[in-house]
């Protein structure tokens, strides 16, 4: 089920609000858009601007995370090369030394 936004919560808060207004003091809604538009720009675009910045800042982490983990990836691959390269270089001076010997030997 899809939550619905913060924005479309709010309208439909609004709707509400002024409907329930109207009814009871017979105040033009014209009026009551008049107030509540007051109260959105002090009460909700301040969470709005919250909420984004909050946002930003999970999408920062998020990216910074891959970037940790990629080159926690390709330090790890230069590693085991690194260690595959001396294992290699290892054998081959073992393989040289033992023809060595056995050269020594006739």
């Amino acid at each position: 089920m899809e939550v619905p936004s913060l924005t479309s919560q709010l309208a439909f808060l609004i709707l509400g609000l002024k409907h329930i207004c109207f009814r009871r003091t017979g105040v033009d809604s014209c009026a009551v858009s008049f107030l509540f538009s007051g109260l959105v720009s002090q009460f909700f675009f301040p969470l709005c601007f919250q909420r984004e910045k909050q946002e930003r800042q999970q999408q920062q982490r998020t990216v910074k995370a891959k970037l940790r983990e990629k080159r926690q990836v390709s330090a790890r691959a230069r590693r085991y090369y690194d260690e595959y390269e001396l294992r290699m270089r290892a054998r081959m001076l073992k393989r040289r030394t033992r023809e060595e010997q056995v050269s020594a030997l006739h």
